[in-house]
């Protein structure tokens, strides 16, 4: 830790720096200390791959001690918000983590709050402060499971003060209290409107070659691209109950309404039920679910969907989960003239996630699909896809910031009639979006998605462009 007083000496060390290259400095005084903390740092652009400073001089202990007069004080947004742009370069400092993590946890930052004390407790096991705040910033956050599982383990240590015991068995008996309790009914209330570039899955364009009649044939409206605004409302309800420690049962009911300003025949609604249970053992999650949706289409019904969904999940550490699903599905159309498109359906998806360079979130899932049509006189037959999902979540300037790319590849086992070929598709999607937390239970959020299928047969090739803006609330 060096802290320059003498202007003199600074020169002369930038000096003997720019004999190699440029430095820039950046000080920031203290004036409650009277001193400064210099930092000297190479320019990036001298550099082909990411660097670490050659010469970084920060007084942490001044830094540690400024964070720990704000928090005495109660001013831990402060406290948070000075230490975290430092948290890439001393996240090896215990005292600056522990403290962050303080500030983090006051501050109602529970993420960063759990990841500055499991640093403090890789560094020192033993530090009864940082393990008691780690249970806690779990509880606040919502992870029962867990914040029990740290404050069982703190309990059973050696030597743990009378206080913190006494703070332990009270938040154990309120964990187990609400845990017994079952949640209380949730209400998730939302709204968004938008545009969307193609509504209806239909063809850029207005004619189509067909290849049994060689010639080109005219589209009718309803098979050729549409764009519109639109305007989603969602009404979401759900409880879950406890049916003893590690076991629960889940309710939801979700009602959606959609409507086009170009095409009312296109408005959509559904209403969908689902029960399901989990339970817990030998460190896995077992879930059991069933769900129905039942869809209309321009205020007509249009088709009803059977899912029942088998799953296993493990997480082999705090930030890291696993899983493995298995789904079953049938849907079954309303119309004469679209029950040729009854099918059952089973899947896999596989999927894992964790943390990367401490804040970013990364997921990938791959799911395998198949489909078989109840009409062996379907246009293209049966179907096999699988389909693989990357995506990263970070929080950026108050928004919890999401980047979504995935792929898809479809075949078919039936000769189309009309094209004289198997179908075969490929599909890509782009996603980007954000939510803004407003308050507790209120959010704005932000999306953009691409979504193009490239297909052999030239009728099924389509693109679509969906903006949307929204805002949530759960009560």
């Amino acid at each position: 830790m060096i802290v320059f007083k003498n202007k003199y000496f600074l020169a002369i060390m930038m000096f003997a720096t720019s004999l190699t290259a440029y430095a820039l400095i950046e000080i920031v005084d203290n004036k409650a200390q009277n001193e400064s903390i210099y930092t000297i740092e190479l320019p990036q652009k001298h550099f082909l791959k990411p660097y670490k400073p050659l010469v970084n001089f920060i007084n942490t202990d001044l830094l540690v001690s400024e964070a720990k007069k704000l928090i005495a004080k109660k001013e831990y947004n402060k406290a948070y918000k000075m230490l975290k742009p430092q948290e890439y370069e001393l996240n090896e400092n215990i005292e600056f983590n522990y403290q962050f993590g303080v500030a983090s946890l006051r501050a109602g930052k529970y993420q960063d709050a759990i990841y500055a004390f499991d640093r403090v407790s890789d560094e020192d096991r033993y530090h009864l402060g940082s393990r008691l705040d780690l249970a806690i910033a779990y509880y606040y956050l919502g992870n029962l499971p867990y914040a029990r599982k740290e404050f069982v383990k703190l309990g059973q240590a050696e030597r743990v003060p009378a206080f913190i015991s006494k703070t332990i068995k009270a938040y154990i008996a309120k964990i187990d209290a609400e845990s017994a309790a079952g949640s209380p009914m949730k209400i998730t209330a939302a709204i968004k409107t938008g545009y969307s570039s193609n509504i209806n899955s239909g063809y850029d364009g207005d004619y189509v070659y067909i290849p049994i009649l060689d010639a080109q044939s005219k589209l009718s409206d309803d098979s050729k691209k549409q764009g519109s605004s639109f305007i989603e409302a969602t009404l979401a309800i759900s409880k879950t109950h406890e049916i003893s420690k590690g076991a629960s049962v889940k309710a939801d009911v979700v009602l959606k309404k959609k409507t086009y300003n170009a095409n009312k025949n296109l408005d959509q609604s559904s209403v969908a039920f689902g029960v399901s249970g989990k339970y817990k053992v030998a460190g896995y999650d077992l879930e059991l679910g069933k769900n129905y949706l039942n869809s209309s289409l321009g205020g007509n019904p249009n088709y009803t969907t059977e899912t029942t969904q088998v799953k296993v999940t493990t997480r082999p550490s705090k930030t890291q989960k696993l899983s493995a699903a298995m789904g079953f599905s049938s849907t079954k159309f309303d119309l004469d003239a679209s029950k040729i498109n009854n099918s059952t359906g089973n899947s896999l998806t596989l999927s894992a996630s964790d943390l990367i360079f401490a804040d970013i979130g990364a997921g990938i899932d791959y799911t395998h699909n198949s489909k078989i049509m109840d009409d062996s006189t379907s246009s293209n037959g049966d179907s096999k896809a699988n389909s693989i999902r990357l995506s990263m979540r970070k929080r950026l300037f108050g928004i919890a910031a999401n980047l979504s790319f995935g792929y898809r590849d479809e075949k078919y086992n039936a000769e189309n009639p009309l094209f004289e070929e198997f179908r075969h598709d490929a599909t890509t999607t782009i996603s980007i979006g954000g939510e803004k937390l407003l308050s507790k239970g209120k959010s704005f959020d932000l999306y953009i998605g691409y979504n193009n299928t490239t297909s052999n047969i030239e009728l099924y090739s389509t693109d679509n462009i969906t903006t949307s803006i929204g805002y949530k609330s759960s009560f």
